[in-house]
């Protein structure tokens, strides 16, 4: 394998790395934006409000690094739970539709990205060359 073919392998990761951070920045403001006192309840009677917040930093932080060195099943996996939101919001934007409700820009917006991220992770996980599982030549 060259050099160029290395470099174009490890610049994908790189991009689905990046797409996925921006998906998920996106999905912690909508998240913010529809706080209200309604979902700042205890869940299943000892889970705190917080900790989904919390760990949906942990994802923020974390998932996107794993997915810049490389790492071939996660980007793959993250495709199915990407592309499931995009299904999921257009699904309920029809339903807010279908209802006379108005159309909510915020919904199609974050599920072009989550398509955006799906995408580019794909394209990456699909590209056996220079994952970080890859065997070395």
């Amino acid at each position: 394998m060259t050099r160029e073919q290395i470099a174009v392998s490890s610049s994908k990761y790189k991009h689905a790395a990046i797409a996925y951070a921006l998906y998920g920045v996106i999905y912690m403001i909508g998240a913010f934006i529809e706080l209200d006192p309604s979902r700042r309840v205890t869940f299943w009677g000892f889970v705190p409000w917080w900790v989904f917040y919390a760990a949906g930093f942990a994802v923020l932080f974390t998932f996107p690094v794993f997915v810049w060195r490389g790492v071939r099943w996660l980007a793959l996996t993250l495709v199915f739970f990407t592309v499931s939101k995009a299904f999921w919001l257009c699904w309920i934007q029809g339903r807010h539709f279908q209802a006379g409700e108005p159309i909510s820009y915020y919904n199609l917006f974050f599920a072009a990205a989550a398509v955006l991220a799906a995408v580019m992770l794909l394209r990456a996980g699909l590209d056996k060359s220079q994952s970080s599982e890859s065997a070395p030549n």
